[in-house]
């Protein structure tokens, strides 16, 4: 009868034999609140990211994003609030249902969790991503040791990582990469990565010379070590799954075959992290910064199994709680190893750090040593800079993508209707007039443009002067947006024919869009001229902010 601490009175009704609507008994998850997650999960976004390239690392190469934003702290949420429960699900349910919308077709989306909130969870997810698209639930056992300090007694020395994807998709997508181009009798396979991720102390019994016993060329160790302890490698040896290159300063490969496709993420499912734990995390950080600014991080190569095991070439991994930033060291270390492009994209709350706070004391001192501000994302670019900087020195002939941009979560750039004097229309009117905020960068405008008409935030960008204003392209002619503060009737002819014939040097797939500032335009003669021009050359999509 009683929830978080208070009287169900519905079940009671129940309990007392009274009638119950079948809507009352429906299978489910409610809590209180419910309604507007809900409601918050579809709301459109009145905000904006703004770019800080003094932050980020590779700016005008790099596709990796770190974007600091609201992500509400759950430290507040307390067991021994009454809602405790309800406040967990009020803060996940909208961010999951973002990530459903974000997540592609033949996506995976992990979701780490303990024993607390695990059924709560499964529930949630279910609704939200379909339980026909639940994979499996993964235990990681975290600790290697026993924790005796629970009430209960029981050891909590693992977590769980809830999975959800598109079954069929995903295996039409993986199935797509295997061929048989050897006519093996076992049918369709593709290469496989067998580089290890763990340093020879970590797992020296991984640290050996690899030899093909038939030509006797010794390929080494790589700094990694291998996936496979001597016994593993010995039996794939044997069974003539191991791909030999021609030379020694190759890197052997091993035959994946798609039969077992089905089979060896089944048996990835019961147990992932097997030999790593929560203290190789910590050695992660206290390696990059000889410092423990961050308590239990995950471990990179935890992750990094996660995903070489989840995504492929090309894919963006997204972590929507960034913390430490592991994710993102993890994404572009493996990266290193296997030679793919993967992406990542990192959200963090500029969480403040409190000096007064035993646990916190170290990682503020770190922050007023490198002159940057108490919080927590300045900390996750700084890990970022640092894993980079590392991966680059173990691995030097790797050319992968080590940097990342900054984006900073603010208000939007463009003015709402605001009236000084209600009395004073004419004021108010001469106020408005340049709908944009006078305190904003042309870089700031221009991301704003780009997330509103759904353009990647990396796409490939290129700044030109046109009749002497400033003109950028974005996706290889997708996209043209000049941001003029002046645009005199003298100034539109040139202007618009140059913008016009630009977009033939590149030939885009899609009809361009050009966008100019609404109030740069002298009268509108000049206005109406700078769209006609362009549409007369075939770019009809003309915009202005």
């Amino acid at each position: 009868m009683f929830t978080e601490g208070k009287i169900d009175f519905a079940v009671l009704k129940q309990l007392l034999g009274g009638a119950v609507d079948d809507d009352d008994e429906k299978y489910g998850l409610n809590w209180h609140g419910k309604r507007r997650a809900r409601q918050l999960a579809l709301t459109p976004s009145t905000g904006m990211l703004r770019p800080c390239p003094e932050d980020s690392v590779d700016w005008d190469t790099t596709r990796n994003l770190m974007i600091e934003g609201d992500n509400r702290k759950l430290s507040s949420n307390t067991e021994a609030s009454g809602r405790f429960h309800t406040a967990w699900l009020n803060i996940m349910y909208p961010r999951l249902k973002l990530a459903k919308n974000l997540l592609r077709q033949d996506g995976l989306i992990f979701v780490s969790i303990d024993d607390g909130e695990l059924p709560a969870l499964h529930v949630a997810m279910d609704e939200i991503f379909g339980e026909e698209n639940f994979l499996a639930t993964f235990i990681w056992k975290s600790r290697q040791n026993k924790d005796n300090r629970t009430v209960t007694g029981a050891s909590i020395d693992h977590e769980h990582f809830i999975c959800y994807g598109n079954r069929i998709r995903g295996a039409t997508r993986d199935s797509s990469q295997y061929a048989n181009t050897d006519g093996d009798p076992r049918g369709d396979w593709t290469s496989a990565n067998m580089v290890g991720i763990a340093t020879a102390s970590q797992r020296p019994n991984l640290h050996y010379d690899l030899i093909n016993p038939k030509t006797g060329i010794s390929y080494g160790c790589p700094e990694m070590r291998w996936r496979y302890d001597r016994k593993t490698m010995c039996r794939l040896i044997s069974e003539d799954r191991i791909l030999w290159p021609a030379k020694a300063d190759g890197r052997p490969r091993r035959k994946s075959f798609l039969s077992e496709l089905e089979s060896e993420f089944t048996g990835f499912s019961t147990v992932v992290g097997e030999g790593i734990f929560t203290r190789d995390g910590t050695a992660d950080i206290d390696d990059l910064f000889d410092s423990r600014i961050f308590s239990f991080p995950k471990p990179v190569r935890f992750i990094q199994d996660v995903i070489e095991q989840g995504s492929q070439e090309r894919d963006i991994v997204l972590d929507f709680f960034a913390g430490s930033g592991t994710t993102g060291h993890a994404t572009i270390g493996q990266n290193s190893v296997d030679e793919k492009k993967r992406r990542y994209i990192l959200v963090q709350l500029p969480e403040s750090l409190d000096p007064t706070n035993r646990d916190q004391k170290t990682a503020t001192d770190f922050s007023d040593k490198l002159g940057k501000p108490r919080n927590i994302a300045e900390l996750t670019k700084e890990r970022l800079r640092r894993a980079a900087q590392k991966i680059k020195k173990e691995n030097p002939l790797f050319t992968g993508d080590l940097g990342f941009r900054v984006f900073k979560l603010d208000t939007s750039n463009i003015r709402t209707w605001e009236s000084s004097d209600r009395n004073d229309l004419e004021g108010t009117l001469l106020e408005n007039v340049d709908h944009l905020k006078p305190n904003r960068s042309e870089q700031d405008v221009l991301c704003e443009v780009l997330l509103k008409l759904g353009f990647d935030l990396c796409a490939p960008a290129e700044t030109r002067t046109v009749a002497r204003k400033p003109v950028h392209s974005v996706g290889v002619g997708a996209l043209f947006v000049c941001l003029a503060e002046k645009i005199a009737r003298t100034d539109v002819e040139p202007l618009a024919f140059g913008i016009a014939e630009w977009p033939a040097e590149s030939a885009p797939d899609v009809e361009a869009t050009v966008v100019f500032r609404d109030s740069a335009f002298t009268d509108d003669v000049a206005k109406a001229n700078c769209a006609a021009i362009p549409a007369q050359r075939g770019l009809g999509n003309v915009r202005t902010l």
